[in-house]
């Protein structure tokens, strides 16, 4: 009932987030049954008023608070909602470029009741192998010199990356190998 993304790597949390959004809620009641907040401009007990309700047309209803890293003074409030989460609710927390303390009673109750992911940037010398995966997800393929290019001229930030990748997919030719032309 509970995600806890939070990390140094935001990829990561927006993937899982996107996936969340598309899968929890059925598509004929997404309108009603998702609420995105962003932790700059509400509160936790607004948090804890929405996660309580019930889903108006669905079986499920979610709750996504982006920038939750905003919350960490008063985010102790959840601990009550923490030990008996509604069924019904899916609570996401995204704390990006930022870490939960492990030691808060809310962690703790988190870790009983939900799921917690620490994300970590990739090292530099994994980024390439990753853009050679990511690659074949959209059916590229990359001679050794092209993906040496890309992690000199993109580095690390996966978001990016993507981005690039995508773009290239609409510039090249299907089943045709990235060259180092292509970039």
């Amino acid at each position: 009932p509970i995600y806890l993304l939070m990390g140094s790597e935001p990829y990561f949390i927006d993937q899982i987030t996107e996936a969340l959004l598309a899968t929890v809620v059925e598509e004929t009641a997404r309108d009603f049954d998702t609420t995105i907040v962003y932790g700059k401009e509400t509160s936790v007990d607004q948090i804890i008023e929405a996660a309580k309700r019930f889903p108006m047309m669905g079986n499920h209803q979610l709750i996504v608070v982006k920038e939750a890293q905003y919350l960490d003074r008063s985010i102790d409030q959840l601990l009550n909602y923490c030990s008996s989460p509604q069924a019904q609710s899916v609570l996401v927390l995204c704390y990006k470029h930022k870490n939960l303390d492990k030691r808060k009673k809310v962690y703790k109750a988190i870790a009983k009741v939900g799921q917690i992911l620490n994300t970590k940037p990739l090292y530099e010398n994994q980024v390439g192998g990753w853009i050679a995966q990511r690659g074949k997800f959209y059916g590229l393929s990359f001679q050794p010199q092209s993906l040496a290019m890309l992690v000199a001229f993109l580095g690390s930030d996966l978001g990016k990356i993507d981005k690039e990748l995508m773009k290239l997919t609409h510039s090249a030719a299907k089943d045709v190998e990235i060259t180092p032309e292509h970039i």
